[in-house]
């Protein structure tokens, strides 16, 4: 008896939660400050401003590897990378596109940007300019929209 009153219970729960309605639009602000989150942290060089917005693991896809790194080992890269850079340009080159899931659960952000920057060990000054297409995959983790998957191509410009 008490598994079947659970189990009717739960299938109310899931029919009601799944009545709720989604709304996109504050989804789609919440994704858009997270791209300006993201380009605050670069350019301000802030690190735990940008792995924030990540989940506990994002697989990372870039020049043929498929990654998995903990939140730790994303704060970890990122430092090491922000204190060897100088950052000039962190842009978009065209607006994001956005696409947030019927039902509200999962998003993706696809993303084209120009990076100038310069490397602190070479003595020449000279300036690095790469184009980037990348494609981030975010989903709902206990009402948190958090960035899991990064899917990136780049360009080096001459």
């Amino acid at each position: 008896m008490r598994n079947i009153l659970f189990v009717a219970v739960s299938c109310m729960i899931l029919v009601l939660c799944s009545c709720l309605p989604i709304d996109k639009q504050k989804d789609l602000d919440i994704l858009a400050k997270y791209h300006q989150q993201e380009q605050t942290a670069h350019l301000t060089k802030n690190v735990a401003l940008f792995v924030e917005i990540m989940s506990d693991t994002v697989t990372h896809v870039q020049k043929g590897a498929v990654k998995k790194l903990t939140k730790q080992q994303m704060q970890e890269r990122f430092s090491q990378y922000f204190s060897m850079v100088e950052f000039i340009k962190w842009e978009d080159t065209a607006p994001p596109v956005y696409y947030i899931a019927d039902d509200g659960s999962m998003a993706s952000v696809l993303v084209q940007k120009r990076v100038e920057l310069k490397v602190k060990s070479d003595s020449t000054g000279a300036i690095e300019k790469t184009d980037f297409a990348w494609t981030e995959l975010w989903r709902k983790e206990r009402g948190q929209w958090r960035m899991h998957t990064n899917i990136s191509t780049e360009k080096t410009i001459p």
